[in-house]
């Protein structure tokens, strides 16, 4: 009865976004057209301008949950998973783009994969090379998401400055969690990703007062503000390599030297 009830149960697509008006506006859009389920499109603005409230007014989302102010990505994440009214849900970055058709039976699919146990999240932003998690586009049941222990955060890029891609790869290894990558057909048979990234550039602005500005592509870095008075756990930089941050030696160009791309990161 209780798996009958998951398998019907409604999903919703969780959306999180500061700042970025014309992605999120391409990411609803795209969403409305290629969404063949039945669902619920939920947008958390965290912190930034309230356009979101127009897209609402548009019919291009179900709901819109307004931050007074920017709590962080992860932090951010795992509110709108605790506000999640469903089992399972889509949690979709707001650069990326949905491309193709994903039916009803396509989530029922995925529903049935997950609640087997087999695998802990199922990856549909296709191939972006970002290893074993990403949290670009991927379908996750709640509670498999609330499964992360604490002292790990929540799912997503930066949970209480403690959280990282990085640390949801290691749980996973550390508990022999697998996940499944799919992705759709052209007419020839060859694959193709459900999403594209659409991302180009973001701005982090730390609980410090300094920002970051990132190119997400080349993992490029700028330190756009500071002085940087507070050390973050990532990027994961030896004792030496942040006193350059702190003074603005490295990273100013906006290239990661060639002795720190092992610390390079994957970012909102």
């Amino acid at each position: 009865m209780l798996m009958e009830k998951l398998l019907n149960s409604m999903t919703e697509v969780l959306v999180l976004d500061f700042n970025r008006e014309e992605e999120l506006k391409s990411l609803l859009e795209s969403l409305r057209q290629h969404c063949k389920f039945e669902h619920k499109i939920v947008v958390l603005n965290n912190g930034g301008r309230k356009y979101a409230n127009e897209l609402f007014e548009q019919g291009l989302c179900d709901k819109v949950i307004n931050n007074s102010i920017n709590i962080g990505c992860g932090a951010a994440t795992s509110q709108l998973f605790a506000q999640c009214e469903s089992d399972f849900a889509f949690y979709i970055q707001v650069d990326q783009q949905l491309i193709c058709d994903i039916t009803e039976q396509n989530v029922l699919q995925f529903k049935t994969m997950i609640l087997s146990g087999e695998y802990f999240y199922i990856d549909v932003a296709g191939d972006q090379g970002h290893g074993r998690y990403s949290e670009r586009a991927h379908f996750i049941s709640k509670s498999n998401y609330f499964k992360v222990p604490l002292s790990f955060g929540g799912p997503g890029p930066l949970c209480d400055l403690d959280w990282s891609e990085w640390s949801v790869q290691q749980y996973m290894k550390i508990n022999d969690l697998k996940y499944i990558t799919v992705s759709a057909q052209n007419a020839h048979g060859t694959a193709l990703p459900l999403f594209l990234d659409k991302g180009v550039w973001s701005v982090r602005e730390n609980p410090d007062g300094s920002k970051w500005k990132h190119k997400t592509d080349t993992k490029q870095l700028w330190l756009l503000s500071g002085p940087v008075k507070e050390r973050f756990s990532y990027p994961d930089l030896a004792e030496e390599e942040w006193s350059d941050v702190l003074i603005n030696q490295i990273w100013e160009d906006g290239k990661i030297p060639k002795n720190q791309e092992k610390d390079s990161f994957v970012c909102w």
